[in-house]
Protein backbone atom coordinates (compact mmCIF):
# COMPACT_ATOMS: atom_id res chain seq x y z
CA UNK A 1 0.00 0.00 0.00
CA UNK A 2 2.47 2.89 1.04
CA UNK A 3 5.71 2.51 -0.46
CA UNK A 4 9.19 3.85 0.59
CA UNK A 5 11.21 5.78 -1.20
CA UNK A 6 14.32 4.43 -2.05
CA UNK A 7 16.97 7.17 -0.90
CA UNK A 8 20.66 6.80 -1.18
CA UNK A 9 22.33 9.65 0.15
CA UNK A 10 24.14 8.42 3.29
CA UNK A 11 22.35 9.05 7.00
CA UNK A 12 23.41 10.68 10.13
CA UNK A 13 21.96 10.79 13.23
CA UNK A 14 21.23 13.95 15.53
CA UNK A 15 18.89 14.03 18.65
CA UNK A 16 17.40 10.79 18.14
CA UNK A 17 15.89 11.63 14.44
CA UNK A 18 17.61 10.28 11.50
CA UNK A 19 18.48 13.15 8.75
CA UNK A 20 19.60 12.59 5.51
CA UNK A 21 23.17 14.16 4.15
CA UNK A 22 22.67 16.23 1.18
CA UNK A 23 24.63 19.18 -0.62
CA UNK A 24 22.52 22.35 -0.86
CA UNK A 25 22.17 21.93 -4.86
CA UNK A 26 20.27 18.40 -3.66
CA UNK A 27 17.53 20.30 -1.57
CA UNK A 28 15.46 20.49 -4.34
CA UNK A 29 15.16 16.35 -4.86
CA UNK A 30 14.78 16.29 -1.44
CA UNK A 31 10.95 16.98 -0.71
CA UNK A 32 9.53 15.23 1.94
CA UNK A 33 13.27 14.51 3.88
CA UNK A 34 14.66 15.44 6.96
CA UNK A 35 18.56 16.67 5.46
CA UNK A 36 21.82 18.35 6.95
CA UNK A 37 23.88 19.96 5.09
CA UNK A 38 26.20 22.86 5.47
CA UNK A 39 26.91 26.29 3.97
CA UNK A 40 27.22 29.84 4.05
CA UNK A 41 24.58 32.74 5.22
CA UNK A 42 23.97 34.36 1.98
CA UNK A 43 22.38 37.73 3.62
CA UNK A 44 21.04 39.36 6.69
CA UNK A 45 19.17 36.73 8.79
CA UNK A 46 15.35 38.08 8.79
CA UNK A 47 14.30 37.71 12.30
CA UNK A 48 10.02 38.31 13.01
CA UNK A 49 7.73 37.77 15.85
CA UNK A 50 4.54 36.24 15.30
CA UNK A 51 1.09 36.24 16.94
CA UNK A 52 -1.87 33.59 16.05
CA UNK A 53 -5.65 33.90 17.63
CA UNK A 54 -7.38 37.07 18.25
CA UNK A 55 -5.41 39.65 19.36
CA UNK A 56 -8.38 40.28 21.87
CA UNK A 57 -7.92 36.80 23.68
CA UNK A 58 -6.39 36.36 26.30
CA UNK A 59 -5.07 32.58 25.51
CA UNK A 60 -3.30 34.56 22.43
CA UNK A 61 -1.09 35.98 25.12
CA UNK A 62 -0.86 33.28 27.86
CA UNK A 63 -0.49 30.25 25.83
CA UNK A 64 3.30 29.59 24.60
CA UNK A 65 2.30 28.04 21.01
CA UNK A 66 0.07 30.88 19.79
CA UNK A 67 3.26 33.39 19.55
CA UNK A 68 6.85 33.22 19.01
CA UNK A 69 9.78 34.48 16.86
CA UNK A 70 10.48 32.88 13.26
CA UNK A 71 14.32 33.58 11.56
CA UNK A 72 14.15 33.37 7.99
CA UNK A 73 17.63 33.40 5.75
CA UNK A 74 18.90 31.56 2.87
CA UNK A 75 21.86 29.37 3.13
CA UNK A 76 24.09 28.74 -0.08
CA UNK A 77 21.25 29.62 -1.85
CA UNK A 78 18.86 27.55 -0.23
CA UNK A 79 15.98 29.31 1.96
CA UNK A 80 15.61 28.53 5.29
CA UNK A 81 13.08 28.77 7.83
CA UNK A 82 13.83 28.46 11.85
CA UNK A 83 11.23 28.47 14.30
CA UNK A 84 13.07 30.62 17.36
CA UNK A 85 15.64 32.91 17.43
CA UNK A 86 18.93 32.25 15.37
CA UNK A 87 21.82 34.92 16.04
CA UNK A 88 23.82 34.23 12.56
CA UNK A 89 25.00 36.86 10.64
CA UNK A 90 25.90 37.18 7.00
CA UNK A 91 28.64 35.07 5.73
CA UNK A 92 29.05 32.62 8.60
CA UNK A 93 29.19 29.06 7.95
CA UNK A 94 26.35 27.07 9.38
CA UNK A 95 25.27 23.37 9.38
CA UNK A 96 21.38 22.88 9.07
CA UNK A 97 19.12 20.11 10.18
CA UNK A 98 15.57 20.17 8.94
CA UNK A 99 13.04 18.92 6.83
CA UNK A 100 12.00 19.77 3.22
CA UNK A 101 8.95 21.37 1.93
CA UNK A 102 8.47 22.99 -1.04
CA UNK A 103 11.97 23.55 -1.56
CA UNK A 104 12.20 25.51 1.52
CA UNK A 105 14.00 23.70 4.92
CA UNK A 106 11.86 23.78 8.03
CA UNK A 107 15.32 23.97 10.28
CA UNK A 108 14.71 22.07 13.84
CA UNK A 109 18.67 22.63 14.23
CA UNK A 110 20.82 25.25 13.31
CA UNK A 111 24.74 24.50 14.15
CA UNK A 112 27.45 27.34 14.25
CA UNK A 113 30.87 26.98 15.28
CA UNK A 114 30.25 28.22 18.75
CA UNK A 115 26.61 27.47 19.32
CA UNK A 116 23.55 25.19 18.13
CA UNK A 117 20.43 26.17 18.31
CA UNK A 118 16.94 24.14 18.35
CA UNK A 119 13.56 24.61 18.05
CA UNK A 120 10.84 22.92 19.74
Amino acid sequence: MWRRREVSYPKVEFDNTIYYVISPKEVGNANGLNVKFEGVVDDKPVLTYYVTGWPWSISSRLVEEDHGHRTFLKVSGVRVIFRGVALVSKGERVTVYGRVRDDTVQAHVIETSSIIFKSK
